[in-house]
């Protein structure tokens, strides 16, 4: 889905730092699901996972285990140690909708969240795909630029059993602020991180930004909404404002298509809230640093990022991705999960979680098509 984006070095704005934290890894890297557990693909849509790892508790005390792709087929399990499938069973199956217009193409489930366990809120990668549906693009070897990307929203009443689309209008959170056309290269939004207030009384969505259209380098949008989660705000250097229709709802094109304006740039994969510091801390990974962590009090201030030491190296003695690859990635999809959490979002984490992480290959090759997910345990400290 993304890898293509991350190949070469990101460069990152430097603030300076105030809250002195790092991330150091403590433990050695264990299998957390196995390669042989994504079995409900083919070879046209293979069931891979795709993004970072995401876990979800149900009232019923059942977790949802999520990282997704155009499937749709989650694990679940009564622990984040003990996950499995009982079928192949999709809570969101992509659509593949050759209209850009309806924004139902080919879709991931990226997060699910809820404040009283009863309505709950999917959040959706959603990427169309003009190649599939005969639309001139530009692709050439080693680079698919057919990629017009937005972020989405299904909603399930019966507590995250079943998931409906709203609207099309209804259900873009964000969307490009030009619409597709023949021959344009990458541009949209993607891979959604949720994470709630310290007082849960808003939700808070960071999306990646890219458009190479316009030149604009990654870097992360900030939404924001109350606890009904149905009116949207982005922020902008003024404040927050009211999310941005899509022109293809609005009937208007930004003629200057800055989608927002991003909090902090780079590649970011995962935010969680850390109540012992009082503070937010993000995962990311970038060409020369490698994966890092940034640290935030308000999601809008971003302090210096840092290496995180012990996790750079894949089963080779090699970087973890290298910049300039075919396919750069040997291990990807970071995220912070920790499976003592009390949130029913595991959007918080102590100060000891793990990192997940997808992991390409079967430790001999670096393979796209076979990946696992795994863990290492990790320690959030001060210097």
């Amino acid at each position: 889905m993304l890898g293509a984006l991350f190949a070469s070095a990101v460069a990152l704005s430097i603030p300076s730092q105030s809250d002195n934290l790092r991330i150091r890894v403590t433990g050695v890297p264990q299998v957390a699901v196995p390669a042989k557990s994504f079995n409900c693909g083919d070879e046209t849509v293979p069931d891979l996972p795709d993004v970072p790892p995401t876990a979800y508790r149900h009232r019923s005390g059942q977790i949802s285990f999520i990282s997704g792709n155009r499937r749709g087929v989650i694990f679940r399990g009564p622990a984040l140690d003990v996950l499995g499938r009982s079928g192949c069973g999709s809570i969101n199956p992509s659509d593949g909708n050759s209209d850009p217009a309806a924004f139902r193409d080919q879709e991931w489930v990226g997060a699910l969240f809820s404040f009283d366990g009863r309505e709950v809120v999917a959040f959706v990668h959603h990427e169309y795909h003009g190649e599939m549906h005969g639309n001139e693009c530009d692709i050439a070897p080693g680079r698919r630029e057919c990629w017009y990307a937005s972020t989405t929203i299904l909603r399930s009443l019966d507590e995250g059993a079943t998931f409906v689309a709203p609207s099309p209008r209804d259900s873009v959170l964000l969307a490009p602020s030009y619409k597709y056309r023949a021959g344009m290269q990458r541009v949209g939004t993607y891979l959604p991180k949720v994470v709630g207030g310290p007082r849960q009384k808003r939700v808070y969505v960071l999306v990646s930004r890219v458009d190479r259209n316009q030149k604009l380098r990654i870097g992360q949008c900030l939404l924001r909404s109350d606890r009904k989660m149905r009116e949207w705000e982005l922020w902008q250097p003024n404040g927050f404002v009211p999310v941005p229709l899509s022109p293809y709802f609005s009937g208007t094109e930004n003629k200057t298509p800055e989608h927002c304006t991003p909090v902090v740039n780079g590649n970011i994969l995962s935010v969680k809230w850390v109540p012992e510091y009082n503070i937010y801390v993000a995962i990311g990974a970038a060409g020369k640093l490698g994966v890092y962590s940034q640290t935030s009090r308000d999601l809008i201030s971003w302090d210096r990022p840092q290496t995180i030491s012990g996790i750079a190296t894949d089963w080779a003695g090699r970087p973890a991705f290298v910049a300039g690859d075919e396919f750069p990635h040997r291990r990807w999809y970071f995220s912070l999960l920790d499976p003592g959490s009390d949130s029913r979002n595991f959007d918080t984490v102590s100060t000891r979680p793990f990192l997940y992480f997808v992991e390409f290959g079967d430790g001999v090759r670096r393979q796209a098509l076979i990946r696992s997910i795994k863990r290492v345990q990790v320690v959030i400290e001060r210097n």
